[in-house]
């Protein structure tokens, strides 16, 4: 099969147009990278579901309209009015348009004692990851890096909110984000990153966000996904963590064409837990697909994961969960599952939850299930007089409960219920 590629002559000079603002030797070092190996494809087994041909077509448009002139995109951001998740959750919300910020960034360090910093050092820029394909490409086309740091022992109280918008009104198709997290020793805060389209045209956002967390810090981590149906999203957050420290993360993918989420957590020390859960709600042609990978190096420490999707029309998912337990990480507790719901006879879930364990004293368990609505029990609800449609909401519901109900952000639930009650009505109104 016959893979298409990004032109490289038009990406370098795009990424040659750039200014240099600390950034540029981390961008010539990527795109080198990018250059040798390009985009991932379906010969790969990690991309084995998911084809990011799209992603390529719409990037090469948009290198060809530019002829190279990246820069002309380097226009100042204008200010947006607030949009529904910030007024309806209390956050210090950090805005960005394309990958930039859309104001100048600033939160008041006296009063909440967090820091948020453009990346400008090249020693800093250096730090960044730029380890495979995708993350290679955001790194190539860096225009901003933002750094955010919350200093030892402090306990954030209100969460930093990440609005994360998409708007190709101006032909800006493609765009790339980099957010450094830093909690220092006993740290604590919640985030939330919010994903939106702010037009209806089509659009790519190559997003990276680093988390760092060190000895004893806290980490409460909301991602909601509510992208446009012309939307192609690819998030990558790859987290490190230190002794005794917890990453609690739960993902909610309700939009986009195409989405493809990815963790990977890196265990460095004994007593890391890391707690992920997961709901995609997908219909018509939509495909998202979620990719876990946590390495437990030493032990003990503990990994849960736990992801819930509800398919309709010919939506396509992909979930994949790979805990990796390395030699001499005994008292490693492991666990995966992955449940299905599928609406219509034409959608279809790939899923695969996996461990390898070369260690012997571990607690490792993964499964999946794929099913439909349990007809006896919406004949039970039928019995008790209560209609079909009716009856299917409260069953959808119950199924996304167990996501819901163990949101890591308790502000965000009023939001979040609202939103993913409209995206089941419109998944089961398909059915009528």
């Amino acid at each position: 099969m016959k893979h298409h590629a990004i032109r490289l002559d038009l990406l370098t000079a795009a990424v040659d147009r750039l200014p240099d603002n600390g950034l540029r030797a981390f961008r010539a070092n990527a795109l080198e990278q990018f250059v040798k190996a390009g985009l991932p494809n379906t010969s790969q087994e990690d991309w084995r579901y998911t084809n990011l041909e799209p992603a390529i077509r719409l990037s090469n448009e948009w290198l060809v309209s530019r002829n190279g002139n990246y820069d002309s995109t380097l226009k100042p951001i204008q200010k947006l009015p607030a949009l529904p998740i910030e007024t309806a959750i209390e956050a210090n919300w950090l805005r960005f348009v394309n990958g930039r910020p859309a104001e100048h960034i600033r939160i008041d360090g006296d009063r909440t004692g967090v820091s948020v910093d453009t990346i400008t050092s090249e020693s800093c820029a250096a730090q960044l990851f730029a380890g495979d394909g995708l993350a290679n490409l955001n790194a190539s086309l860096l225009q901003d890096a933002i750094s955010v740091r919350v200093p030892s022992g402090l306990a954030v109280r209100t969460p930093i909110g990440l609005l994360l918008a998409s708007d190709a009104t101006n032909g800006d198709k493609v765009s790339a984000t980099r957010i450094v997290i830093e909690l220092e020793s006993n740290a604590s805060m919640d985030v939330i990153e919010s994903h939106l389209s702010l037009s209806a045209l089509d659009a790519f956002a190559n997003v990276v966000i680093e988390v760092r967390l060190a000895k004893g810090a806290t980490l409460n981590y909301l991602r909601i996904q509510e992208c446009g149906d012309a939307q192609i999203l690819a998030g990558k957050l790859i987290a490190s963590l230190d002794a005794d420290s917890t990453l609690n993360y739960t993902s909610l993918d309700l939009g986009a064409a195409l989405a493809r989420n990815d963790v990977v957590a890196d265990i460095l020390a004994p007593g890391v837990e890391i707690t992920a859960t997961g709901l995609y709600l997908a219909g018509g042609a939509q495909h998202i697909d979620n990719h876990l990978r946590v390495d437990h190096r030493v032990g003990p420490a503990r990994s849960q994961a736990e992801f819930r999707g509800i398919l309709n029309g010919r939506a396509r998912c992909v979930f994949n969960s790979k805990a990796i337990v390395h030699k001499g990480a005994d008292g490693t507790d492991a666990r995966q599952s992955n449940h299905n719901l599928l609406l219509s006879d034409k959608s279809e879930i790939d899923t695969k939850p996996e461990l390898e364990i070369y260690a012997d004293d571990v607690k490792c368990a993964h499964g999946a299930t794929v099913g439909q609505l349990d007809k006896s029990a919406l004949f039970y609800l039928k019995s008790r007089g209560i209609d079909e449609d009716t009856a299917s909401q409260m069953l959808t519901r119950a199924f996304a409960a167990s996501v819901l109900d163990k949101l890591p952000v308790a502000v965000a639930a009023d939001y979040v219920t609202a939103r993913v009650d409209r995206r089941l009505d419109s998944l089961i109104d398909v059915m009528k």
